[in-house]
C-alpha cells in the first residue's frame, strides 16, 4: 500500500508531471548516479499476471516475466541498478501483510520465488541485495545519494532524495521525483506538505503517513475522520500561528489536527493517542526500519549497528538462505531453484545430460574427422548450433565440422560454462517450431508468432500489434531502404564504416562496398519502425 497519496503531494509527482516510456531516463544509465530498485511491486506483478499457474506452485511463468523485465531494464534501456529483494517480514507491518493476502488473486510471494528471481539476477549480472527485513528499508540506506525506483512512496518517508515512481513497468509509466527541489511561494502554494517538510523537517511526512494510512497502520485508512484535507488544514493554522519549528511537537500538532478533523476524529480519538500514533510511525521511519551494509552488518535507518556482520547474514544478504526465515533451503526449495535456468527462460531448455547421445564424441571415435555427417549435427543441435547455413540450405559436411572443432575446443577451454540444449518442441516456444531462417520474410515469421499458442496473452497481443503496423506499412524490410534510412546509418558512420570496403572515398565505391558488406552478412538483416 505504502504512503496514500504522498507521491501528489511532491514536486514531479502529479499525474501531470507522469513520463511515458523509460527510453528517456538517462540519468539511469549513468554508473556515477547509483540507484536502488525496491522490486517488491515488481514481483507481485509479475505474479499476478500469472496468478493460475502461480497459485498452483507453478511460479516459472512469473520468473520468467520478471526476466523478461531484468531484460528491458538492463539491455534495452540500459539501466544502472541494484536490485533490492523483500527478507524477513516485520511484525509491525502485520496489518498491511494481512491486506495484500486479502486482495483479489490471493497472491503471496513465497521465499521460493523470491529465491528464484535472485537467480534471474546472478545469471543476468545484475547487482542483487536480500533485505535483512522489507526492500524499503534497504532501499538508499547504503548511499543516501542513490536514486530509489519504487512503486510505493514509503522511501520519500525513509529520506531518500531522489525517487523514480514506477506507475507500470509494463506500460513504462513513471514520475521522477526531486525531493531536494527548493520550495518558492508557487511550490508552498501546490504542495504544502512538500513545504512543510522542508520547514519543520522530515517528520512532516511521516506524521502525513499516520493520518492518510500507510504499512503500519492498523486501519488502511489510517486515523479515522481525519485525512489529507484535515492535514493540509492543520498545516495552514501552523502558519497562521507562526510556530517555529522547534515549537511544532507531536503532541501540538495531533491537538491541531484533531481541533481540524471531522467529529468522528474528535470522538474515537484522544490528542494522546493522535500524539501516540505521531510517535509511533515517526520512530519506524526513523529508527526501526533495518539494512545491511557491505559486509552483512545490520543497522538501524538511524545508522547505529543492530547486529555485527556473521556467517548466517552474509548468507541471507547473498540470496543463500531463505529470505523469509534466514534458515537453509530445504530440499524441495533448492530443487525448485535449480530448476530456473535463467538463462533458458525466454528461449531454450538445457538438456538433461544423462540422456544425451554423443556429448563429447560419439563411441569408437577419436575425432570430428571420423564422424559421419549425422553425428556431427546432433553435437552441433546439442549444443544450441544449427546445421543449417545462413542461405537456409544445409550445411555442407567439412563446414559442420569446423563448427563442431569449435564448439568441443571451446567446452575444453571453458568447461563450467558449457550448456547442451534440449532442441525439441517441448518448452520451448518459438526457437522450435518457428522458422525464423533468412529466407523467410519478417511478416511470415510474425505471422507465425501471432498463429503460435504458447506465448502469454500480454506478449500474444505485442505480436497482433506488429502484424498490424506490418500490414499497414509501418515497417521497413526492404534492404536499400533500411541501408540507407535507419536512424543508426548515419552518413558519418557509413563512411567511416564500408569506405575502406569500396576502396574509394567516391559515393558510388561507399555504396558498392555497403552493398557488398550487407550481401557477405545478411544476418544484420532486420525491419526498422517508422517513428
Amino acid at each position: 500500500m505504502g504512503i496514500k497519496g504522498l507521491f501528489l503531494e511532491c514536486p514531479g509527482g502529479t499525474a501531470a508531471d507522469r513520463i511515458d516510456g523509460f527510453s528517456n531516463l538517462s540519468h539511469l544509465k549513468n554508473k556515477a548516479n547509483p540507484a536502488d530498485l525496491d522490486n517488491g511491486t515488481l514481483l507481485y506483478t509479475c505474479a499476478l499476471i500469472h496468478h493460475v499457474e502461480y497459485n498452483t506452485g507453478n511460479y516459472i511463468p512469473a520468473v520468467r516475466e520478471f526476466k523478461r523485465q531484468v531484460v528491458f531494464m538492463t539491455a534495452i534501456h540500459k539501466w544502472d541498478f541494484t536490485m533490492i529483494f523483500d527478507g524477513c517480514p516485520p511484525p509491525e507491518k502485520a496489518h498491511e501483510h494481512k491486506r495484500r493476502k486479502d486482495k483479489e488473486g490471493g497472491i503471496i510471494i513465497t521465499s521460493t520465488y523470491i529465491a528464484m528471481c535472485v537467480e534471474v539476477c546472478k545469471d543476468s549480472g545484475v547487482p542483487y541485495i536480500v533485505a535483512p527485513a522489507e526492500a524499503d528499508m534497504q532501499v538508499c540506506s547504503r548511499n543516501p545519494s542513490a536514486i530509489a525506483i519504487c512503486f510505493d512512496a514509503d522511501e520519500i518517508a525513509y529520506g531518500c532524495k531522489r525517487v523514480l515512481a514506477v506507475d507500470s513497468y509494463f506500460k513504462e509509466k513513471c514520475r521522477d521525483i526531486d525531493l531536494t527541489v527548493k520550495v518558492t511561494p508557487a511550490i508552498a502554494a501546490n504542495f504544502p506538505v512538500y513545504a512543510a517538510r522542508h520547514k519543520f523537517g522530515l517528520h512532516i511526512f511521516h506524521w502525513f503517513a499516520a493520518v492518510v494510512g500507510c504499512d503500519l497502520s492498523e486501519d488502511k485508512n489510517g486515523i479515522k475522520g481525519s485525512g489529507r484535507g484535515a492535514f493540509v488544514k492543520a498545516l495552514q493554522h501552523v502558519e497562521s500561528i507562526a510556530i517555529v519549528p522547534s515549537d511544532l511537537t507531536a503532541n501540538r500538532f495531533a491537538k491541531i489536527l484533531r481541533d481540524n478533523s471531522r467529529e468522528e476524529t474528535r470522538m474515537t480519538y484522544s490528542v494522546k493517542q493522535i500524539e501516540d500514533e505521531f510517535n509511533r510511525i515517526s520512530e519506524w521511519f526513523t529508527r526501526g526500519g533495518t539494512y545491511y551494509d557491505k559486509d552483512g552488518n545490520v543497522h538501524s535507518r538511524s545508522g547505529n549497528m543492530i547486529t555485527i556482520g556473521d556467517r548466517i547474514t552474509k548468507q541471507h544478504m547473498r540470496g543463500q538462505l531463505d529470505p523469509k526465515t534466514r534458515r537453509p533451503f530445504t530440499d524441495d526449495q533448492k530443487q525448485r531453484i535449480k530448476s530456473v535456468q535463467s538463462h533458458n527462460l525466454l528461449h531454450n531448455s538445457e538438456a538433461d545430460r544423462s540422456k544425451l547421445n554423443h556429448l563429447s564424441l560419439p563411441p569408437n571415435r577419436n575425432s570430428i574427422d571420423e564422424c559421419s555427417l549425422k553425428e556431427v549435427k546432433q553435437i552441433l543441435s546439442q549444443r544450441g548450433g544449427s546445421a543449417t547455413g545462413r542461405d537456409g540450405k544445409a550445411l555442407k559436411s567439412a563446414d559442420a565440422k569446423k563448427y563442431a572443432r569449435a564448439y568441443l575446443q571451446l567446452e575444453r577451454l571453458h568447461p563450467d560454462h558449457t550448456v547442451f540444449y534440449d532442441r525439441t518442441a517441448k518448452e520451448n516456444g518459438l526457437f522450435a517450431k518457428i522458422d525464423v531462417s533468412e529466407r523467410r520474410t519478417v511478416t511470415q515469421i510474425v505471422s507465425d508468432l501471432v498463429n503460435c499458442g504458447e506465448f502469454e496473452p500480454a506478449l500474444h497481443r505485442f505480436f497482433v500489434d506488429v502484424q498490424g503496423l506490418l500490414a499497414t506499412g509501418h515497417f521497413v524490410e526492404d534492404f536499400n531502404d533500411i541501408a540507407m534510412t535507419a536512424p543508426e546509418m548515419t552518413d558519418d558512420f557509413i563512411h567511416k564504416s564500408f569506405v575502406h570496403v569500396g576502396e574509394s572515398t567516391s559515393q558510388k565505391n561507399i555504396n558498392d562496398g555497403l552493398t557488398k558488406v550487407l550481401d557477405m552478412d545478411k544476418i544484420i538483416y532486420h525491419a526498422v519502425a517508422r517513428a
